[in-house]
């Protein structure tokens, strides 16, 4: 059976996460912060993920955020898009804390989208982007943007000398 719109935009951030997730749990927590070449850290890659899930599965769908939502106000001024990365992990939460708000946010995506009907996933995004247009846009670009990051986070693991996991 063929999977419906709504359906098969939850399934791809899904797979996402499965390829992502190994990625990050697989790297100790003491080399979250290490910036080879000055570049990016893993902690900026896994909060900056939280929040563009967020912003791609949440605020795009039903705009501004209400309160007691599952990420902190401060990720985006950490962790958004064009946020500038530290190295100084005292800026940042810790790893633990990242990574539980990363969770969280994945795990009330599907929660905060419903069963949106086609009608609504055709609706203009409530967040601007040039690369999306409509809700339904949002929602795929939310698993494009994970494995874009991804990839990231994989060459960052080897910089640091890790074992590719693929």
């Amino acid at each position: 059976m063929p999977l419906d719109r709504l359906g098969f935009a939850l399934s791809r951030i899904q797979v996402a996460r499965k390829y992502t997730l190994p990625l990050i749990e697989t790297v100790r927590p003491d080399d979250w912060f290490k910036m080879p070449d000055g570049i990016t850290h893993l902690a900026w890659q896994v909060g900056h993920l939280a929040s563009a899930q967020y912003g791609l599965t949440v605020r795009a769908i039903r705009g501004k955020p209400e309160s007691g939502e599952v990420l902190p106000g401060s990720y985006f001024g950490l962790f958004g898009r064009g946020t500038k990365v530290h190295a100084d992990p005292a800026m940042y939460p810790r790893p633990e804390e990242i990574l539980r708000v990363f969770h969280a946010v994945h795990e009330a995506a599907p929660r905060g989208i419903g069963s949106l009907s086609d009608q609504v996933l055709d609706e203009p995004s409530l967040v601007e982007s040039p690369m999306f247009k409509t809700k339904f846009d949002a929602l795929v670009f939310c698993a494009e943007h994970e494995f874009t990051h991804a990839g990231q986070i994989g060459l960052l693991r080897r910089v640091l000398g890790y074992d590719s996991l693929r």
